[in-house]
């Protein structure tokens, strides 16, 4: 895969939003797009505004080298969950567990993670990391692409999430 800009790991809600609002090309054209197996084998489709449903076949891009397919091991993921509260895994998918895997793995590395969930932004604050989190909306504004995302997608959700980790006493 050649090299480009970033190398970002995105979790299952940013590759739907992405496919939902047609910026997906442009996402994986700009950036090193790095995904879990699991994300793989767990998206299938996404609906459109109108509901219709459109299949997403993430194998085709990761056998033409569009995409990168990264895994963790179960012991990685163990002692990666032993660091934290057990409560905070009730909010955490399979596919962003292995995703803050990878980027705790070694901070050193030059990943970012993009994701629409709150939870992945806690952990990234209360690490005080934030700066490895980046909004959908932030890499495609970098790409030129200034299609309406769900707010979950946005930079404002990313820096209030990252902000509350620093507080939140459960993880």
């Amino acid at each position: 895969m050649p090299s480009k800009s970033i190398l970002v790991l995105c979790d299952t809600g940013v590759i739907i939003e992405a496919f939902r609002t047609s910026s997906w090309d442009i996402l994986i054209e700009k950036y090193d797009i790095l995904i879990s197996q699991a994300i793989v084998d767990e998206i299938y489709y996404y609906k459109d505004d109108a509901g219709n449903k459109h299949d997403i076949v993430l194998s085709g891009y990761v056998s033409a080298n569009k995409i990168k397919v990264v895994d963790v091991t179960y012991s990685e993921t163990i002692e990666f969950k032993n660091k934290y509260n057990p409560v905070y895994f009730e909010k955490l998918d399979s596919g962003e567990l292995s995703l803050l895997c990878v980027l705790f793995k070694d901070l050193s590395q030059e990943f970012l993670i993009c994701s629409g969930d709150a939870i992945v932004y806690k952990v990234l604050g209360k690490q005080r990391c934030s700066e490895k989190g980046i909004s959908l909306e932030e890499l495609l504004q970098k790409a030129g692409f200034t299609k309406p995302l769900k707010q979950q997608f946005k930079k404002q959700f990313r820096e209030n999430y990252s902000q509350q980790g620093l507080s939140d006493s459960f993880l």
